[in-house]
């Protein structure tokens, strides 16, 4: 079964298919320190690490077609004119230094929006499930997440989580240990109404949450449950998570497996 789950995974990363998000601002914050990586001597930003013969951050933009204003935010340090030179129609937003965590990075590029569509933020290191069903639906929120995650529930504290009863987000569970087996890995990615939404949840986030010394989106969530706006799960099973060096080696591997038995 995890060995299903797993390669399902990189089944996903070498499908044609692509997510239709018409009519959305997709922004992808990408400007954090890759420390993690670092610290087992990766010599780059994860965002530049080879997914399926291409870094992950052409991936994901990849992964999608219809989207009308593509925002890319990285650290200057990270710009190599080089890597991005294949990213068409993407806005490359540059930034002098680290900021306090993705919901700051997020906001840097929900601030240049200059409409009122909805805001699809984007993980810089998830390649969405590419049968992801975007909703159609009236929402403030969506969070999206895959089921399952068994070796995230061993780290439990490098995720988020969202703890369900009877399909309705009970609570989250931030960096700690989740509810139980069937609370579900958050993946990164989110959809909000408007700017305007996402501007004055985080705003609301940032004065609750003052002793925090990096905001979450995670941490928007919960304020938007607090004043009972409409958030809403979408499960999105076969995204691909690469956060931290354990799951990009076992990507590697799993990829290795995947290339095997197709010949």
């Amino acid at each position: 079964q995890e060995f299903k789950y797993n390669i399902n995974e990189v089944k996903n990363v070498y499908s044609s298919k692509k997510i239709e998000i018409c009519d959305m601002n997709f922004l992808i914050p990408a400007a954090g320190e890759s420390s993690r990586f670092k610290k087992e001597n990766y010599n780059e930003s994860k965002i530049f690490l080879d997914v399926n013969g291409s870094s992950i951050v052409k991936t994901i933009v990849d992964s999608f077609e219809c989207s009308k204003n593509i925002k890319v935010l990285v650290q200057n340090k990270d710009f190599d004119e080089k890597k991005f030179k294949d990213f068409e129609e993407v806005d490359i937003v540059k930034i002098a230094k680290k900021t306090n965590g993705q919901a700051e990075s997020a906001l840097k590029l929900v601030n240049l929006v200059e409409n009122e569509d909805p805001i699809f933020i984007h993980s810089s290191d998830c390649v969405m499930d590419k049968d992801t069903m975007i909703p159609q639906e009236e929402y403030d929120v969506v969070v999206f997440t895959k089921k399952n995650y068994r070796r995230g529930h061993f780290d439990s504290f490098n995720y988020g989580w969202v703890n369900s009863s009877k399909n309705k987000i009970k609570s989250l569970s931030i960096k700690k240990k989740p509810d139980d087996n069937s609370s579900t890995v958050i993946i990164g990615n989110f959809l909000f109404k408007n700017k305007n939404t996402y501007i004055d949840i985080y705003n609301e986030t940032l004065i609750n949450n003052q002793s925090i010394n990096e905001i979450h989106i995670d941490h928007m969530l919960e304020t938007a449950l607090n004043k009972k706006m409409k958030v809403i799960e979408v499960s999105s099973e076969k995204s691909l998570m690469l956060g931290i060096p354990l799951e990009y080696k076992l990507f590697r591997y799993m990829k290795n497996c995947y290339e095997y038995l197709k010949k």
